[in-house]
């Protein structure tokens, strides 16, 4: 089945997926795991020690992070289905088709996560009064299904990196138990203890005014932070010793914005000043330190995140020019499909191209190799946009870099289409570039779900070229 590309305007399909994923990641890890584990800790010392301040402290906490998790959390969860299904459609479809029960077990356990967690709220005070214990059993017990959440989404993420022997084998547990799988999940787990420990501790500086409650919490909540940092440390340097040379040596280049991309000094710069700054804080809160850790939680916050934001923009990105490594590139064009695209056109054998622009016209033509090849990653004129990239090349200057891209920037996916495609494409960008197409109309020219009912009502019973499909065994 075909579906019709779709670019977001300025910001760019890239950037649209990854806002969404990265706001994810931090509550599905920081709060959803990491969060309501520091709840079970912080239930399990009150009950030690008879303190009703613990309790208490455990109860407000649980409240703002069930707002966070049922909020933010699962809109962004929903939201992660519906951009892929719209921006990268054929991919998402392919890896339902490799993961089906690993997913299909996935949306078991969120959805025995849900009724856990919101009995562990709701359920509180009437199962403490009949057993605690049954209480704190149903917190670790959620707290172990996010674990095994983690540990079945991990093995679809590691995929799309090290596929390992699945392009070959095109088994399940071949793309599952992928090289970087392990690795990736103890990341995974000790960042969101190490998060979890933030929140927590951020929760007793801002959220508690109970000087006991703070000097009891922040040793224990600032040790695990602390304690949580170097496995995090360790764990990535395991996972990136596992990813294959031909990605890694891009991670530096990905992790810093296009003008800093080639002086990696100044990643490690800023991943220094970041750790130290993680340690500081670490630091003070075990030390019982309040006002130093008060005024370091800005920063550390924004160095969380940006960790985090960098570590899921790289793993995303160094994969390039593959989706699916072996198997599809970003612009979900298979492997085995190029040859065949090369020698018979991109246009002609698509539906939407041929539903949409019946008579040819050579601009929709251009705005639609565009969209096909380049908007996975390239916006019109925005971010990484092509107006900018353009300016000030020929038309045939274009036309020869279309067709080493891929020679000259490994990340980036050779062109699928014949010679006369290119030059379609070269022409389309020169006159972009040269203001001949202006952006407004240019944006309508892109293709995109809109086109949907007319292009069913204009293309009549045209039929699709068979597609390769991934093999499940």
């Amino acid at each position: 089945m075909q579906f019709p590309p779709f670019q977001l305007p300025y910001l760019g399909n890239g950037l649209l997926i990854g806002t969404n994923a990265v706001l994810h990641v931090l509550v599905s890890h920081g709060f959803a795991i990491g969060g309501v584990a520091m709840v079970v800790l912080a239930e399990i010392v009150a009950w030690r020690r008879s303190a009703p301040h613990w309790r208490q402290f455990a109860k407000d906490l649980l409240k703002f992070l069930i707002i966070v998790i049922t909020g933010v959390g699962a809109v962004t969860g929903v939201g992660i289905w519906f951009i892929t299904s719209v921006i990268a459609p054929r991919a998402i479809g392919s890896l339902l088709r490799v993961f089906f029960w690993p997913w299909l077990l996935e949306w078991i356990v969120f959805t025995l996560e849900v009724i856990a967690l919101l009995i562990y709220y709701f359920a509180w005070d009437r199962m403490e009064a009949r057993s605690r214990r049954a209480h704190i059993g149903l917190g670790i017990g959620y707290v172990l299904l996010g674990f095994a959440s983690a540990a079945i989404i991990t093995g679809i993420l590691g995929f799309m990196l090290t596929p390992g022997t699945w392009p070959a084998e095109r088994t399940l547990w071949s793309g599952f138990l992928n090289p970087t799988y392990l690795p990736q999940l103890l990341v995974r787990l000790a960042l969101a203890l190490h998060l979890g420990a933030l929140v927590a501790v951020v929760a007793l500086l801002l959220g508690s005014r109970e000087q006991a409650l703070q000097q009891e919490g922040l040793p224990i909540f600032g040790g695990i932070y602390l304690g949580t940092l170097p496995v995090v440390v360790l764990t990535l340097w395991w996972y990136f010793s596992r990813v294959p040379d031909v990605y890694r040596v891009q991670a530096i280049g990905a992790a810093l914005p296009h003008p800093l991309s080639q002086i990696s000094s100044v990643f490690w710069i800023a991943a220094v000043i970041g750790l130290l700054v993680l340690v500081a804080f670490g630091a003070a809160s075990l030390g019982r330190r309040v006002a130093m850790a008060r005024f370091l939680v800005l920063p550390v916050y924004l160095v969380a995140i940006t960790m985090v934001g960098t570590f899921e923009r790289v793993r995303e990105f160094i994969r390039g020019p593959y989706l699916m490594p072996g198997y599809m590139y970003v612009n979900q064009v298979l492997l085995t499909e190029r040859p065949f695209l090369h020698t018979s056109g991109m246009l002609p054998n698509s539906y939407w191209y041929l539903a949409t622009n019946p008579a040819g016209d050579v601009t929709k033509a251009g705005a639609f190799l565009f969209a096909q090849n380049c908007a996975a990653c390239h916006t019109l004129d925005g971010i990484n946009g092509m107006r900018q990239r353009a300016a000030g090349r020929s038309e045939d200057g274009l036309y020869v870099i279309i067709a080493h891209t891929h020679e000259m920037m490994p990340f980036m996916t050779p062109f699928s289409g014949t010679d006369d495609e290119r030059r379609i494409l070269a022409n389309f960008l020169y006159r972009l570039a040269s203001g001949e197409i202006e952006m407004t109309s240019a944006a309508r020219l892109m293709p995109d779900g809109r086109t949907r009912a007319r292009a069913q009502r204009t293309a009549g019973a045209w039929e699709a070229p068979p597609l390769a499909s991934p093999d499940t065994r």
